[in-house]
């Protein structure tokens, strides 16, 4: 059993290789100002020009995204799971594709522009937190500091997308594979979608306390004030 095993997560693991890098971020992308208009039309609060919730404002935001996107990932892994064994590159490729987009949300929930260059870095460093994937330093220290210009044009920036990719898609396959289930005809279903689920919870998780760590550091008027009673009063000596 086991080395059909690893055939299955290695041939899964080659698809998706093959198949993410030259198509994930064309096909599944989201176009920014379709995000905000999502947004907007949601009545959601995010980082825009003359907008500038606070971080406890764009932490619930974010959350309700969140939850959203945890129904839509129970759907693919109940899909995935009634397919059984062979479903699992499917839904393994569909679980990146709506990380990848959560991501994209959240970022521009957060006020940063996949579009364009920084933020088109941190939506994929947003997607390697998602998946608990640590960029190597010296591919942290050549993306530190872009220039603001268009994404296409900075090999750097396209050279960390498609590390981060190639590791996603093999950690994606591991975690619909899970521990065997799918080879278990009748339970395969309702356990990936709960595995699913909680999974994406957990992903969600780590990429809203990257952007809220991130807001912190980078944007401190989107801080709360602090209460007036905190305020420190001086009196005038003469």
């Amino acid at each position: 059993m086991s080395n059909v095993w690893d055939d299955l997560k290695d041939r899964a693991d080659d698809r998706l290789e093959t198949d993410l890098l030259p198509a994930i971020y064309a096909a599944a992308s989201l176009e920014t100002e379709e995000v905000r208009d999502d947004l907007r039309a949601a009545g959601v609060p995010f980082v825009e020009m003359g907008c500038h919730p606070t971080v406890e404002e764009l932490g619930l935001a974010a959350d309700a995204l969140i939850a959203l996107a945890r129904r839509e990932a129970t759907a693919i892994g109940a899909a995935g799971g009634a397919a059984g064994a062979i479903g699992v590159p499917p839904e393994a490729l569909a679980s990146v594709i709506h990380v990848l987009r959560l991501a994209q949300r959240l970022c521009v929930l957060y006020g940063h522009d996949p579009e364009q260059a920084r933020g088109y870095v941190v939506m994929w460093k947003t997607v390697a937190a998602a998946w608990q994937i640590e960029l190597p330093e010296e591919m942290e220290l050549r993306v530190k500091d872009l220039p603001s210009t268009a994404a296409s044009q900075l090999p750097a920036s396209k050279e960390m997308a498609a590390w981060i990719a190639r590791k996603v898609a093999t950690r994606a396959v591991w975690s619909v594979l899970g521990k065997g289930i799918r080879w278990i005809p009748g339970m395969a279903t309702g356990i990936s979608a709960y595995a699913a689920n909680r999974r994406m919870k957990s992903q969600g998780r780590r990429m809203k306390a990257l952007l809220q760590d991130m807001a912190r550091d980078a944007a401190p008027r989107l801080l709360p004030a602090p209460p007036v009673e905190e305020a420190e009063v001086v009196e005038d000596d003469q």
